[in-house]
């Protein structure tokens, strides 16, 4: 149950965000820490074809524009 809650947070935090978010501050959001990257690639996955894209940029994490739409 928590591990849907987990997505749920870090995928509102991204949305609600004005510009990338660190890493660790999502981590520090959410209940299983140890599984923040299996988190993130399972959010960058569901948006991957789609009109935005989870985006990674250094140690960040932010919500673009599709390629296909820019």
């Amino acid at each position: 149950m928590s591990e849907s809650r987990d997505l749920k947070i870090l995928e509102a935090i991204l949305f609600a965000s004005n510009g990338p978010v660190l890493e660790i501050d999502l981590r520090d959001k959410i209940v299983n820490k140890k599984k923040i990257g299996e988190y993130l690639k399972d959010l960058e996955k569901f948006y991957s074809n789609r009109g935005i894209n989870l985006k990674k940029t250094g140690n960040k994490w932010s919500f673009r524009t599709s390629e296909e739409l820019s």
